[in-house]
């Protein structure tokens, strides 16, 4: 399960949008613009950040391409003619 964000000013869950200015959220509720870095539990893009655990199980980009059969470059050369 993700983390959640809480608003250090209202309490809110969750409420977090990105901000005008450059590693800012707002809160949708108390309309309180701060660093992302203040939010306890929150990333750069204003969502929970997740945890250690979480990373550690997630499949990379890369492995998860490589585990799906007839992968990207195929089908490019299917669409190509097989030029």
């Amino acid at each position: 399960m993700a983390g959640q964000t809480v608003c250090p000013r209202c309490g809110a869950r969750d409420s977090f949008m990105k901000g005008y200015l450059p590693e800012t959220c707002v809160c949708r509720i108390c309309l309180s613009q701060l660093d992302w870095r203040e939010i306890p539990g929150c990333g750069p893009d204003c969502k929970a950040a997740p945890s250690e655990g979480e990373l550690a199980g997630a499949p990379t980009p890369q492995s998860a391409q490589e585990s799906r059969p007839g992968g990207v470059s195929e089908k490019r050369d299917e669409a190509d003619g097989g030029r």
